[in-house]
């Protein structure tokens, strides 16, 4: 299926029905489209970001639960934003984060840059914020749309890899496979370091992998 998005003063190109399903505005004008339960539909490869707020524990040991649970929610909404506005998706949120799916890989890249940088700035006007960062991973690859708790979500090795990913982030780190970290080797904001490997439990080789970090200009 293909849709056509016409305004009176230009004529949109053809969108695949999955480019329309990604729009943030689909997402929210209509909720209520999903699969059949049990069905599932390849996509082609796309970007995928998965991110977590660390520091959570301690904020609220240090502010109460009920504060530090505002500022999470507040967070969450500074990432949302974020996500949408680089192009993105919200598909959930994710306990103290959230997963996200963009058109390709580089472009769920450089949002993980551009998630880094608002937390930058987020803790520079925040007096209690100090101690929270965020930690993401970044992976591309082919998935399954499906539905899932009453909502499309996907899934396949791709947004299991992300996962993993995520497992290793430190805060302020963006974990992603080296092929995509190159791809920010220019980025103006992005500090990308060396090359290593992580192991994949099922997977046949050790997965190479960079570790990229939010640089503020001088």
């Amino acid at each position: 299926m293909e849709v056509r998005l016409e305004r009176p003063d230009e004529v949109v190109p053809f969108l695949s029905a999955h480019a329309v399903i990604m729009h943030p505005a689909f997402r929210r004008l209509f909720p209520g489209e999903l699969l059949k339960p049990g069905l599932c539909r390849p996509v082609p490869p796309i970007g995928l970001l998965l991110c977590e707020l660390v520091g959570v524990v301690e904020l609220s040991q240090k502010l109460g639960d009920h504060a530090a649970t505002r500022m999470v929610l507040e967070l969450q909404d500074l990432l949302r934003t974020v996500v949408e506005s680089t192009g993105g998706a919200l598909v959930r949120l994710e306990r103290d984060g959230l997963f996200a799916v963009f058109a390709d890989g580089r472009t769920a890249a450089q949002a993980g840059v551009a998630l880094q940088e608002a937390m930058s700035r987020y803790q520079g006007a925040s007096v209690e914020g100090g101690a929270l960062q965020v930690r993401a991973g970044v992976c591309a690859g082919p998935a399954q749309l499906l539905t899932q708790n009453r909502a499309l979500d996907y899934y396949g090795l791709s947004v299991v890899l992300c996962a993993r990913l995520l497992r290793d982030a430190h805060g302020g780190d963006v974990l992603l496979p080296a092929e995509l970290a190159q791809t920010l080797d220019k980025h103006p904001l992005a500090k990308v370091g060396p090359r290593f490997t992580i192991g994949v439990k099922g997977l046949d080789a050790p997965l190479g992998v960079c570790r990229v970090n939010y640089q503020a200009p001088a």
